[in-house]
Parts: C-alpha cells; structure tokens; sequence
C-alpha cells in the first residue's frame, strides 16, 4: 500500500499543464516497439476531462480523412511524454458572445427524424431522450458520430454551463428563433427547445445552443445531410434565427 502510495505521490508531482476543454493539444506518446521507442504525436481537441487526481483524464478529438478520431488519456500516465497546449479554446480566445453547436442526431431505432434544439437545464432533463442523450454523452469514454453506442460526445462538448437566470432564458429565446426557422428545412423532432444537464465547456457564462440537425440514423436524413444544397438550407435558416433573436434582443451585444 505505501509503495503504491508513493508511485501516485510521484506521479501526481510531475509537472502537467492545465488543459480544458476547448483547447486544442498535441499529445507525446511512448510508444515501444520491442526494444526501441519512438515518441507518438496525437493533435486535436480537447472535448472531456474526467475524474481527478491519480485517475484524472481528459478526452481528445481529431478529424482524420473526415471521420471523428477520439483518445482518453491518463493525465498522469508514464507513457506521455508531455502535453502541449498548442491554443486555448476559441470561445475563451475570441470573447464570444454566443455558442451554437451543430450536430447530426442518432438513435436505435432508424425511424426517429426530425431537427431539434437543446440548451443547458439547472434542473435536468426535460424528456427521456433529453436525459438518455446527457447520460451517454457525460460517461462515455469513447464516442463515435453514428454508432448509438458510442454517441458523438462533441454534442456535449459544446454547451455552456448557464450560471445566470439572464444566460438560460437568452439561450432559450435563441433556440425558440432557431428552431423555428429550422421548421421550414426540415421536419422537427421536438416542436420546443429541450434541456438537458450537459458537462462541457463550463463556467464560460455566455448563452448556448446545440443544434440537432437532423437524425444520421435515419437513412432518408443522411441523404439530406450529405447534399450540399441541404446543408446550405440548413446554415440559413440557423443564421436566420440568430440573426432574428439578436435583432429583437440585442442585450447579447449591449450586456
């Protein structure tokens, strides 16, 4: 018990920098091949960080011949070799008014369609499939874009963690407007913006949206989702709803 101990006292004084989510990190890797080693390089962005001391880690997401490519590693493990922060997540960088992420929706049964709207609950969830999407989303280590299993955990990495009556009630006028100009691309899974507890990208106090665009599980909305004019629509009718909320409540810029 003392020797383990005093291996996780070692670790734990080994000099880490702070990463958080939304920075984008170039990761060293040991990597031995029988006798030799040879260091691995592995660059993206930061989307999870869990657990703490000794068990700490923190989930990295890099797009590799467009398919999502997703790493947990052990903070404190002998096998990196360092951690670099190549920059800080642009929301802190650039002084962001809003967030709005963008997304391709999944579910078990190949039926479900339709675009939908979330924000950050205080509360919880306000539909089954509200919880079921934050519970995946929050504990899974490995997360995919198509495979429910293994759900896009880069849904939850871009949601802000709402500390302000002023932050929650703006997000949901924003993603009212939105979805209501989404209604006119596609069908609407939910005809009101849902909440759910997501866990990423807290503290960064501006309002946030997750746009659902539509179901890749859904094999006439994936069709709809790789055509280009589609996502054209798509884009519009998002910037459109932005474009009206703003208009009618510019105490996003004014605050």
């Amino acid at each position: 018990m003392d020797l383990i101990k005093a291996l996780n006292k070692e670790q734990l004084e080994k000099e880490v920098p702070q990463v958080q989510v939304g920075d984008t990190v170039r990761v060293h890797v040991k990597v031995k091949e029988g006798a030799r080693e040879r260091i691995q390089v592995f660059e993206g962005t930061v989307i999870a960080k869990k657990h703490g001391g000794i068990e700490e880690t923190f989930t990295v997401r890099r797009i590799s011949y467009g398919v999502g490519v997703e790493k947990v590693f052990p903070v404190h493990s002998p096998s990196i070799a360092t951690i670099e922060v190549v920059r800080h997540g642009f929301v802190r960088r650039a002084k962001a008014h809003l967030l709005v992420s963008i997304h391709a929706d999944a579910w078990i049964k190949a039926s479900a369609r339709g675009s939908s709207v979330f924000c950050l609950s205080e509360r919880g969830a306000t539909s089954a499939a509200a919880r079921w999407l934050a519970k995946n989303q929050n504990e899974s280590d490995l997360i995919g874009g198509v495979n429910i299993a293994s759900v896009d955990r880069q849904v939850a990495s871009v949601l802000v963690d709402m500390t302000s009556s002023w932050t929650i009630s703006y997000s949901l006028g924003l993603g009212a407007s939105v979805l209501n100009e989404m209604k006119s691309v596609n069908r609407l899974h939910k005809k009101h913006v849902e909440q759910a507890g997501f866990a990423v990208l807290k503290g960064q106090g501006i309002p946030s949206i997750l746009v659902e665009t539509a179901f890749i599980s859904n094999p006439t909305e994936e069709k709809l989702l790789i055509n280009g004019r589609h996502q054209q629509k798509i884009a519009q009718a998002i910037y459109d709803g932005i474009r009206k909320q703003v208009a009618a409540n510019p105490s996003l810029l004014t605050g």
